[in-house]
């Protein structure tokens, strides 16, 4: 809905006047008929792309996975709409700790890869480890890439690890009924796979965190539906 500050609501009596009542009033009314509200102009589409490809989640309790910025970016953007990133257990920290690069700090939630040496089925691996937890509903993540990492021998051997990667979080998606959404960039061909097995990329953290939230609410109007 358009018009929801003063000078939006002012514009809005000169092109649609029918939407310029109260703010709340219009998002009592679309909660009542199960209607999603968003705020960007391609939020629509980015949301039913995550609807129509990934399981629903059971709460707004999410996992961050990234490098550096990318992990404060999507964790900032993703509590600023009201997605929960709740702590991981101390058995849980020490058991990732292991998985990841020297460097690397002891993941509290999110998880910082610090720029280390990893692959793209390293990162499969962990995130379906975090999708286990009972209490984490949902992942955002960094998208499978093709770069040169110790211990992949070609740039060939490195796309298939991602590409294999693109599978192996599917089938955690699927296997554990949580959501996953992957930020961009990645190259071509793998973003091809991606689409493929139906897992979401978006090009910004923002796009990431409205995704998942839209994937929130939907769920919690299926569930507010079930139960009459």
């Amino acid at each position: 809905k358009g018009g929801r500050t003063a000078a939006g609501a002012t514009a809005a009596l000169s092109h649609t006047a029918a939407l310029a009542l109260e703010d709340r009033i219009f998002d009592g009314a679309c909660r009542q008929a199960g209607i999603l509200l968003v705020t960007e102009a391609m939020e629509p589409f980015h949301v039913a792309h995550a609807i129509i490809s990934q399981p629903l989640p059971k709460g707004p309790r999410i996992a961050v996975m990234g490098t550096g910025g990318q992990c404060v970016l999507i964790s900032d953007m993703c509590a600023s709409l009201g997605l929960k990133i709740p702590s991981f257990d101390e058995k849980t920290r020490l058991e990732l700790k292991k998985m990841l690069p020297d460097n690397a700090p002891t993941p509290v939630n999110t998880v910082d890869w610090a720029g280390g040496y990893r692959s793209p089925v390293d990162e499969a691996i962990l995130i379906d480890k975090v999708a286990s937890l009972e209490y984490i509903d949902g992942i955002v993540m960094n998208a499978p890439f093709e770069m040169t990492w110790h211990g992949l021998s070609s740039p060939e051997a490195v796309r298939n690890a991602a590409l294999k990667a693109s599978d192996m979080l599917r089938d955690t998606s699927q296997r554990r009924g949580k959501p996953i959404v992957t930020l961009g960039p990645t190259h071509r061909i793998i973003l091809n796979k991606l689409n493929e097995v139906g897992v979401p990329c978006y090009d910004t953290p923002g796009d990431c965190a409205r995704a998942m939230i839209g994937l929130v609410h939907y769920a919690e109007i299926h569930r507010r539906e079930d139960t009459g």
